[in-house]
């Protein structure tokens, strides 16, 4: 198994929920699971929390401190992109948390979250790509 095995894991969770989130997209199926939907964004947010959790805790560290600058670097810059990202996240997950913000504005929260969804997954492929693979060969 790789050094990245875990990051790249709990990056597959994510994207699964936002999958399950992204097939409710539409007015009608917001307004009738509300509930659902609701419960898929504090998973989400859990699970994002403790992904960024487990990386600022081991993965930057590690990289931080590689004898290749290079390396250094590359992780410095990595983790200074994802502070818009979480605050971003982090206001978004804010305002549409409760269930019945959704069914207040509907078409805002597809909106949003399309936006906010296309951002994670940008993230997540850089990372899967450049970051991790990195990772893997810093040993």
């Amino acid at each position: 198994m790789s050094n990245s095995q875990r990051y790249r894991d709990q990056h597959n969770e994510i994207l699964d929920i936002a999958k399950q989130i992204g097939a409710l997209l539409n007015p009608a199926d917001l307004t009738a699971k509300h509930a659902e939907v609701s419960k898929l964004l504090n998973v989400l947010a859990g699970k994002i929390k403790i992904h960024l959790s487990v990386e600022d805790q081991n993965l930057y560290p590690s990289l931080v401190k590689h004898s290749d600058s290079k390396v250094r670097e590359l992780a410095t810059s990595f983790s200074k992109e994802m502070i818009p990202i979480t605050d971003a996240f982090t206001k978004y997950y804010t305002k549409w948390a409760a269930g019945s913000a959704v069914t207040k504005d509907p078409n805002g929260f597809i909106t949003e979250t399309k936006g906010i969804f296309a951002a994670l997954d940008k993230r997540i492929q850089k990372e899967n790509t450049i970051l991790y693979a990195e990772f893997d060969k810093a040993g």
